[in-house]
């Protein structure tokens, strides 16, 4: 059942590589290869906008972040909905 998991997990772990040595497209290009074995699209939406976030790309990021709002809250999960637009007020926030 977990035979390629090993596999799986390096390959977010390349994506953090690829964030640290300033590759935007490739971590986005690999986030999406992998992003597509997951069911979670809030969790998607999630960790595209910190990719973003990370390259200093704000728009894009809380763009991302509002996405996984939307899904969190047709979901009634209002917790993650509550720690996701304190994170997108603390991005604008220091944007000033």
């Amino acid at each position: 059942m977990y035979k390629n998991f090993g596999k799986y997990n390096q390959g977010w772990l390349k994506i953090a590589e690829f964030v640290l040595n300033g590759e935007k497209e490739k971590a986005l290009g690999l986030y999406r290869l992998l992003g597509s074995s997951l069911n979670d699209k809030a969790l998607l939406y999630l960790i595209e906008g910190n990719i973003y976030l990370s390259f200093n790309d704000k728009v894009n990021a809380i763009t991302c972040y509002l996405r996984a709002i939307n899904i969190y809250n047709s979901l009634g999960k209002y917790n993650e909905v509550y720690a996701l637009s304190q994170h997108i007020s603390l991005i604008k926030f220091k944007s000033k």
